[in-house]
């Protein structure tokens, strides 16, 4: 029920390292989004800088693979808020605990979405650096079914640029998914194939 500027917030419906998530009614417009909130009293101000990192690529990544950004705002000296279109539907790390079976024309069919989606990401320069079931959201679509929403840029990175956010040296990303040269802090050397060895540690 708090209000954080023009949105409502209703129900948490994730909690990451940094951030929450929650689901959130926008009161002048009646429309339901996904609210992701980072507290400033603490964190740091790299993560401060990531979080705006991550509002940036989002709003410059159209893509009908990643949600949408709505909004990005600062409130009274407490919160950076990011407001996104609402994801209806499960992550890929649910359905994978819940023991789905999951069909090859199934399997074809997220695997070459998210390969679609970040072959677009890398044409902008953009590496994601955390691909996992859990940042893989699928949800349907009445007239063409399962559609895949791939999220959290948050430790992404642009390619070409000098990342003076992760330094050489430094680890980021999810220990089980990150290919080898991301694990040893290899930042310089990174580039689109360590998403795809992601996606091939998902499939």
């Amino acid at each position: 029920g708090k209000l954080l500027g023009n949105y409502r917030l209703l129900d948490k419906i994730g909690q990451g390292g940094f951030a929450a998530v929650y689901k959130a009614e926008q009161i002048n417009i009646k429309q339901m989004f996904a609210i992701k909130i980072l507290y400033l009293h603490r964190q740091s101000p790299e993560v401060l800088e990531r979080f705006r990192r991550e509002a940036r690529m989002l709003a410059m990544l159209e893509h009908e693979n990643i949600v949408n950004v709505a909004d990005f705002g600062y409130i009274d000296d407490k919160a950076f808020y990011l407001a996104m279109e609402l994801v209806e539907g499960q992550s890929l790390q649910q359905y994978l605990r819940s023991n789905s079976f999951f069909s090859l024309s199934r399997i074809e069919s997220l695997v070459t979405q998210l390969c679609t989606v970040l072959h677009y990401a890398h044409g902008k320069g953009v590496l994601h650096r955390d691909v996992k079931p859990s940042n893989i959201l699928i949800t349907e679509d009445q007239r063409r079914g399962e559609r895949l929403k791939l999220i959290d840029f948050g430790v992404a990175s642009i390619a070409e640029e000098n990342n003076e956010l992760t330094q050489s040296g430094t680890c980021l990303g999810s220990p089980g998914y990150m290919s080898p040269e991301q694990a040893k802090g290899d930042v310089r050397s990174l580039d689109c194939r360590t998403d795809l060895y992601s996606v091939g540690v998902i499939l």
